[in-house]
């Protein structure tokens, strides 16, 4: 039996917890934290139950991601932490440092990767790629009055620059590729948050690309609407005039040139107005703990596809690149 701490009270219980559920040799327990002294410390009767847990799965906002890692790196527990890892490159590189201080096994919740239809753009990455082209429409986001405090507090949260671009940019880091260059970002603001955050906006950017370590240049575009009506996560890489796009909520892949996956995402749009109840990331969690909870496996988050503290660090340098554009477009 593997035993499993949650900590946090978000997406640990909403996503985690029922894919957890599903494995007959996890045992799943809840890890509450407790702030002190300005630092997240595990609670005395938690700290007692983590010295029982095999595995530690970190939840909490953003903002507390460092110290909650190190709290459970202390106990000597592997941690798989929810993306982002933090909101900098500094807080990134901390855990990589407590990671090889304390010689513990931290793995960042990338569960795309997982996604075997977004493997069929990976692999026609292999061919002359002019554009990569990623949009999300989030189809949720219309009334915020739902979302958390801390989701729009840029110290706790970090708003849909930290909450959509990792997703986004690991996708293109983990194919191969190095975003070089951000051309050019532009936003229409939405939702103004006194702490920085950004929400309810239209996010556009443009950057280079080059395979590593090849130096063949493609074109990345990325438009994040979280003011739409329906649903959408479309990636598609463009090699001439043909393209392969898939839509990764909807589960749907086409082939064909690009005008004509440009009409086909409108209208099957117009179709999902009301958005789409698939849940990719459940799937691709499911799909994940498949691979890290096999029968035989070591008690540790990490195969290989996971994603390393090492990722993390990559991701963040081109969160800041983009964030500091948004900065200047204000």
């Amino acid at each position: 039996m593997i035993t499993i701490g949650l900590v946090g009270q978000g997406v640990t219980r909403r996503l985690h917890a029922p894919v957890l559920a599903e494995f007959a040799n996890v045992r799943v327990i809840d890890i509450r934290l407790r702030a002190e002294l300005g630092r997240q410390g595990f609670t005395a009767d938690c700290a007692s139950a983590l010295a029982h847990c095999d595995m530690v799965v970190i939840g909490t906002p953003p903002g507390l991601h460092v110290e909650s890692c190190r709290a459970a790196m202390e106990a000597s527990v592997p941690v798989l932490c929810e993306k982002p890892l933090g909101l900098s490159e500094e807080d990134a590189s901390s855990v990589l440092g407590l990671s090889q201080q304390f010689k513990c096994d931290v793995a960042v919740n990338y569960q795309l990767r997982f996604l075997p239809i977004l493997h069929d753009v990976v692999s026609a990455l292999g061919q002359p790629v002019s554009q990569l082209n990623i949009i999300y429409r989030s189809g949720a986001r219309k009334d915020v009055t739902h979302v958390p405090a801390w989701y729009r507090d840029g110290r706790l949260g970090g708003g849909v620059v930290y909450s959509v671009l990792p997703h986004l940019v690991d996708f293109v880091h983990w194919s191969g590729y190095a975003i070089q260059t951000i051309t050019l970002v532009t936003t229409t603001r939405g939702v103004e948050s006194k702490n920085g955050a950004l929400d309810g906006c239209v996010i556009r950017a443009w950057a280079m690309l080059r395979e590593a370590p090849a130096v063949r240049p493609t074109q990345l575009i990325v438009e994040i609407d979280t003011s739409s009506d329906y649903a959408q996560f479309v990636v598609s890489a463009h090699c001439g005039t043909s393209a392969v796009e898939v839509d990764i909520i909807g589960q749907r892949l086409w082939e064909g040139s690009i005008d004509e996956l440009s009409q086909q995402r409108m209208q099957y749009g117009v179709e999902r107005l009301q958005s789409s109840q698939a849940s990719p990331w459940r799937e691709a969690q499911h799909r994940y703990y498949l691979k890290v909870l096999s029968e035989g496996r070591p008690a540790t988050f990490i195969c290989k596809e996971s994603a390393t503290v090492r990722d993390a660090v990559v991701v963040h340098q081109v969160l800041a690149a983009i964030r500091s554009r948004i900065d200047i477009e204000k």
